[in-house]
């Protein structure tokens, strides 16, 4: 007699990657739980034939860069994404500044990051203004040499251009008075010596 022993199959259909709160149809039926599921079934000679097939759910990170922020110029403002993601992405830069979880800014501009987990991404934004410097320029002031000039509290006798910076009083940034001195030469000219006889004149 005569002894036939069928094989069973084990078959893995891989494995599934999905954001927390999705599903995937896993062996049928719609799964939410991260694990490794497995249904049995029939093969055509009647033995058991096992499949498998995991599911991942990863959390999207959370990323928050505050709310719209203004600031004056020379000054910086770092943003941070926050930390626990596998990659970030800042706009659409290619160095490695871009991939960073901070990223440091200084012109007005929207800024915006993308935080990775696995196949979950989050994105978030914020608009920055960077005041610039108010100019005021003043009339020149114009003198002889030898004479001063009183230019922003303070007499001056160098030609040149002065500044003196005050803050605003509507943005706290600097505003910038301008005035230039010009300094004009005097002129000492000798016309010579005249000579006359007593009793004469001369012009």
């Amino acid at each position: 007699q005569q002894l036939v022993v069928n094989p069973t199959y084990n078959q893995n259909f891989g494995t599934v990657n999905i954001c927390a709160g999705d599903s995937a149809m896993i062996l049928g039926n719609y799964e939410t739980v991260a694990g490794t599921y497995t249904d049995t079934l029939q093969s055509i000679n009647g033995c058991d034939s096992i499949v498998s097939q995991t599911l991942n759910v990863d959390v999207a990170p959370i990323v928050n860069l505050g709310n719209d922020t203004t600031f004056c110029s020379g000054n910086s403002l770092t943003l941070d994404a926050g930390a626990g993601a596998a990659s970030y992405q800042w706009m659409n830069g290619i160095t490695p500044p871009f991939h960073n979880q901070t990223f440091t800014v200084n012109t007005t501009g929207t800024y915006f990051v993308t935080a990775t987990i696995g196949v979950c991404s989050t994105t978030d934004s914020v608009d920055v203004i960077v005041i610039q410097p108010i100019y005021t320029t003043y009339a020149d002031s114009i003198v002889c040499a030898g004479d001063s000039a009183l230019i922003f509290g303070l007499y001056q006798t160098t030609a040149g251009t002065y500044r003196d910076t005050l803050t605003s009083i509507n943005t706290g940034c600097d505003s910038i008075l301008v005035q230039q001195l010009v300094v004009n030469p005097t002129y000492n000219q000798n016309f010579g010596t005249v000579n006359i006889c007593a009793g004469d004149s001369a012009m």
